[in-house]
């Protein structure tokens, strides 16, 4: 490979510098050593390294490249030490016009509400025609978390589909998967994936080696009658049946892959009697399966809202279900509304066990055909705190304490927003930034 074409593919400064340097030592070196080499550059650099020929996109497939480029400027190890709590989030909207593509973002300071974040983030050009003319500009990137939210998934034209920790794996509309550290600004694009419609998305990674912050990761994609695998440890997809296509298949969409232990979880669109819990089990092999949702609150008739997420580790289940004492009457009136929080039993997958739950009576009402009017929707994620949730009402997102009930407003889609923009937001995940 000509060092000539390496340097053409930069423009001058530090990078220059450094492709420079990769160039000059790689006919000396052998691939594990070149691949460490790549790990120390910021990602766009070693991407654009890696596009000159196949050889050298077959160095950031090295396990020395996948397993320490995330890791080399914050540590990992620390964050897990700490069992710290994301400081912010970022929820994103579900659009089924554009699948797996970037729309928008939205940053909510999880830590202090009162402070919220300045970061307006850019919409896709397909969206413009919802930003009211009076709405901020995008504002200068500052820092790596800042660069990655405001610059880098929007130039991938990713959005995120699943989140272990601080790192997050994203997918764009090509089928293209990107694992990241938002950050470090930091993200590794994988070969692609096997064909096949996938159903399903997840990710886990766990810490090698401690001194160095080495990790390892797998990415895991179930289609209807085969799950796919890439593993960090030898930079390649792996491909078995998973004899579970009914329960895959039956049940709708499913939501973004949260991690809890060894597994990784998806919960159904449908919310009816057909909700489901999708189940990718390493421990056994990369078993799949599906099990019931937690049943309603005692005297509860409806569910109108549910999400999965994970608290200390462990796979939880949040949901909100009506109270009706007079569904009957066809006039718009009053109820109640419990959430239930739900953790599963380690020893028996598919039975919960309620942690919590919560009457609210602020404001909540139906009609005769069951049309709730403000739910507390809850929305989880993985890594959230076990002590408190965060729920959408009206398109406002508050953090409800479940001990004492107490709520504290986070976030007012409504105040931020054009109302069209808002409505975007109708349907929304949510994913922690640490």
């Amino acid at each position: 490979m000509a060092p000539e074409a390496i340097v053409q593919l930069v423009d001058g400064g530090e990078e220059e510098e450094a492709q420079r340097k990769v160039v000059v030592v790689q006919q000396h070196l052998d691939d594990n050593i070149m691949s460490t080499i790549l790990s120390k550059l910021p990602s766009e650099p070693a991407h654009r390294f890696a596009v000159v020929s196949k050889s050298s996109g077959a160095l950031l497939r090295q396990p020395a490249f996948l397993q320490n480029h995330l890791s080399s400027r914050r540590s990992l190890v620390q964050l897990l030490k700490d069992d710290e709590l994301p400081s912010m989030v970022a929820i994103q909207p579900k659009d089924h016009q554009r699948p797996g593509g970037y729309v928008h973002l939205t940053i909510v300071n999880n830590a202090n509400p009162t402070n919220p974040v300045s970061l307006h983030l850019p919409v896709h050009h397909a969206y413009q025609h919802l930003i009211a003319e009076h709405a901020p500009a995008a504002s200068p990137a500052e820092g790596e978390l800042a660069t990655f939210l405001m610059r880098t998934i929007p130039k991938l034209d990713a959005s995120f589909v699943a989140s272990d920790g601080p790192m997050l794996l994203a997918r764009n509309p090509t089928r293209s998967y990107f694992v990241c550290y938002p950050a470090a600004n930091r993200w590794i694009a994988l070969p692609p994936p096997p064909a096949g419609d996938t159903v399903a998305a997840g990710f886990r990674y766990v810490v090698v080696d401690a001194a160095s912050g080495t990790i390892s990761f797998m990415v895991v994609l179930v289609a209807p009658d085969h799950v796919a695998t890439f593993s960090s440890k030898t930079g390649e997809w792996g491909v078995k049946e998973h004899g579970a296509h009914e329960d895959v298949m039956a049940f709708g969409a499913w939501g973004p892959g949260i991690r809890a232990g060894n597994s990784i979880y998806w919960q159904s669109a449908a919310g009816d009697a057909r909700a489901r819990v999708l189940c990718f089990d390493v421990a056994r092999g990369g078993r799949v399966s599906a099990f019931r949702e937690p049943p309603l609150a005692d005297g509860g008739t409806k569910r109108v809202g549910r999400s999965l997420g994970s608290a200390s580790g462990r796979l939880r289940l949040c949901a909100f279900d009506v109270r009706d004492n007079d569904p009957g009457n066809v006039q718009l009136h009053a109820v109640e509304g419990v959430h239930g929080v739900f953790f599963l039993d380690d020893g028996d997958a598919g039975t919960w066990r309620r942690a919590h739950e919560v009457v609210v009576r602020d404001d909540i009402s139906v009609t005769f055909f069951g049309v709730p009017h403000g739910a507390e929707v809850p929305v989880d994620f993985t890594g959230a705190s076990g002590s408190s949730i965060i729920v959408n009402k009206n398109q406002v997102l508050f953090r409800r304490d479940l001990e004492g009930g107490n709520k504290v407003r986070l976030f007012d889609l409504n105040k931020q927003y054009d109302p069209r923009m808002a409505r975007l937001y109708n349907n929304l995940d949510m994913f922690p930034l640490f």
